[in-house]
């Protein structure tokens, strides 16, 4: 089954979370 976007954005460290523009 592969990976979906929730799924991915869940196993970026918070960090990260900035490069998605949040």
């Amino acid at each position: 089954m592969p990976l979906t976007p929730m799924d991915i954005y869940k196993l970026l460290p918070k960090t990260n979370c900035k490069k998605c523009g949040e």
